[in-house]
């Protein structure tokens, strides 16, 4: 008899301990529609609880977690990612007797009515995989996209921020009334800025308004580089062209982490008027 063998007490209490059967899930992504390769950040919830380190969508285009059967899995994705933006987890998925493949495919246009949700699994799988198809749309990107505040933008802004700029920049996530802001400039004069509809936005996304929606979806800091630079040279007359881009594009720019303009802070140094 082995020592293992003999120090076994053979009256010892016998517990049972479950183990639950694991299943594979694996989300697809097929984001062709616009960007083949866009590297969307990720994290992966199981049980309402966050379960993995952040990641992002790589070549394989997939998504892959293996989970107990009965788990209900979800994602967050783009800006939700933030520990303080994780309000809209998507395609969320309960684990049933079979593996799991969620095919995620990009739409461009507009589609007010498709959601982020898992259906019916198709008649078409192979036995033992359960398959889903889902959608990403322009309101999908946009549900996923944080939407600033204004209390925000005061904790975001640089403390020498010049005043004038801070005010201008917060008025943009208190609300604007029309798409055009004014900066008054040191003397009499005035950096008068217009927002163009963003044509991305407005081409993919139902019901979409370029101040409310778009402006506010911009990185306030990304503000505050242009409009310093802008400040600080004196220019008085500006258009943006490009803020938040939900079907453009990196994922910066999905994000709205991306320069607010094609406007570089050396080509605002050419001249007094930049459109």
């Amino acid at each position: 008899m082995s020592d293992a063998a003999a120090s076994l007490d053979a009256n010892a209490t016998v517990k049972a301990v479950p183990v639950s059967a694991k299943r594979e899930v694996c989300y697809e992504f097929d984001t062709k529609a616009t960007d083949a390769g866009v590297t969307i950040p990720y994290l992966v919830s199981i049980n309402g609880k966050i379960q993995s380190k952040l990641g992002k969508l790589d070549g394989t285009r997939k998504i892959k977690r293996i989970v107990d059967i009965g788990s209900k899995v979800a994602l967050y994705l783009n800006s939700d990612v933030h520990p303080d933006h994780r309000s809209t987890p998507v395609y969320a998925v309960e684990v049933g007797n079979n593996n799991v493949l969620i095919r995620i495919t990009e739409k461009t246009g507009l589609h007010a009515d498709l959601r982020p949700v898992i259906g019916q699994p198709s008649t078409s799988c192979s036995p033992g995989l359960d398959c889903y198809q889902a959608p990403l749309t322009g309101n999908i990107w946009m549900a996923i996209s944080h939407r600033y505040s204004e209390a925000e933008a005061q904790k975001l802004l640089a403390t020498d921020t010049p005043a004038e700029v801070r005010q201008a920049i917060c008025n943009i996530y208190r609300g604007l009334r029309s798409a055009r802001l004014q900066i008054a400039l040191p003397g009499a004069q005035k950096l008068n800025i217009a927002f163009e509809e963003g044509g991305n936005a407005q081409e993919n996304i139902a019901g979409i308004s370029t101040t409310t929606d778009v402006l506010t979806r911009t990185h306030p800091v990304a503000f505050e580089s242009l409009f310093t630079e802008a400040y600080k040279l004196g220019i008085t007359d500006m258009l943006v062209t490009s803020c938040w881009r939900p079907c453009y594009g990196s994922i910066a720019h999905r994000a709205a982490l991306g320069w607010t303009s094609a406007t570089s802070p050396h080509q605002l140094k050419k001249s007094k008027s930049i459109v």
